[in-house]
C-alpha cells in the first residue's frame, strides 16, 4: 500500500490551531497588554497616527478586560489618545473619547466619579476636550450667525440668506412635532423646507430629539448651501436623556438633507 505522508495532517491541525491562538491574543488581560504605552517619542517626531494606533490597541484591551477601580495610568492613556486624535486633525473622535469621561456626571466613567478633585489628569482631559471643541468650531468657522431682520417675531433663530430673504426657525406647530426651517422673502413666507430623511433619525426628524434645537447657522460656499442646527435639553417625551445637538444639512432648492451629525446624548 502507498505510505500517507503525515504533513498534510499537520498543516490542517496548525491551520486550525492558528485562530484559537490569535482568541488567545485578542484575549490577554496581563498587565503588560494593559499598561500605558509610552509613546512621548512618537509625538515628538509627530508620528500621531502610529501613536493612535498604539494606544487604540492598549484601549481596546483594557475595554475588553474592564479594571476596577479606574486608576490615573487608565485616564492618563485616554488623555494621551485624545491629544493624538488632536494633533492628527481627528477632534471628532477626540470629543466621543472625552465625552463620558469629562463634565458628564450621569457616567460613571466621568473623572469625578474615580478620581480626586483637581487631579493633575482630570484638569488634562478637561483641556484636551476644550482644544478639541474649539478645533471643530474653527473646521465649521464658515457656518455664520446673521440673524435676519424680516423674521417673524416667533422664530426660535434666524440667518440672512441674501437681501430680503431670511430662513427661520420656527418653532413646532404642535407637541410631538419639531421645528421647522421656512424661507421668507420681505417679510413674506415662501415655504417649508422638507427634511429628507428615510431614517428619520437626524435630529430634525428624530421627534426625541428635535426640540432641543434651538439655533440656526448657515454657510454658503461655491455655490453650496447648508445649516447647521445646535441646542441641548433633555428628551422631549420627558425622558432622563440629556441631548447636545450639533447637526449638519445641506438644502438644494426646498430640501434639507443630513450632512453630519456631531451630536451626542449624555
Amino acid at each position: 500500500m502507498p505510505s500517507t505522508s503525515p504533513f498534510p495532517l499537520l498543516v490542517l491541525l496548525l491551520s486550525a490551531a492558528l485562530p484559537l491562538c490569535a482568541a488567545a491574543g485578542d484575549s490577554d488581560c496581563s498587565p503588560e497588554a494593559l499598561a500605558r504605552p509610552q509613546v512621548e517619542p512618537l509625538f515628538a517626531s509627530k508620528q500621531y497616527e502610529t501613536v493612535i494606533a498604539r494606544l487604540e490597541k492598549t484601549q481596546a484591551a483594557q475595554d475588553r478586560c474592564p479594571q476596577q477601580p479606574l486608576d490615573n495610568a487608565w485616564y492618563w492613556l485616554r488623555s494621551d489618545l485624545s491629544l493624538a486624535y488632536l494633533k492628527a486633525g481627528r477632534e471628532q473622535q477626540c470629543l466621543a473619547l472625552l465625552a463620558p469621561l469629562v463634565d458628564n456626571p450621569r457616567s460613571p466613567l466621568d473623572t469625578q466619579h474615580n478620581l480626586e478633585d483637581g487631579n493633575r489628569v482630570s484638569r488634562a482631559l478637561q483641556t484636551n476636550q476644550r482644544l478639541c471643541l474649539a478645533a471643530h468650531e474653527a473646521r465649521l468657522q464658515h457656518y455664520l450667525a446673521a440673524p435676519c431682520p424680516g423674521a417673524p417675531a416667533a422664530a426660535l433663530d434666524s440667518v440672512t440668506v441674501a437681501p430680503g430673504q431670511c430662513l427661520a426657525l420656527m418653532p413646532a406647530s404642535e407637541p410631538g412635532r419639531c421645528p421647522s426651517l421656512e424661507s421668507f422673502r420681505d417679510g413674506q413666507r415662501q415655504g417649508t423646507l422638507l427634511v429628507i430623511d428615510a431614517e428619520q433619525r437626524s435630529p430634525l426628524a428624530d421627534t426625541s430629539r428635535c426640540c432641543s434645537i434651538q439655533s440656526l447657522r448657515l454657510s454658503q460656499q461655491a455655490g453650496q448651501r447648508s445649516v447647521r442646527l445646535q441646542g441641548e435639553g433633555r428628551d422631549c417625551f420627558g425622558g432622563t436623556a440629556y441631548d447636545r445637538i450639533d447637526t449638519l444639512y445641506g438644502w438644494q432648492s426646498d430640501q434639507l438633507k443630513p450632512m453630519a451629525d456631531y451630536s451626542r446624548t449624555d
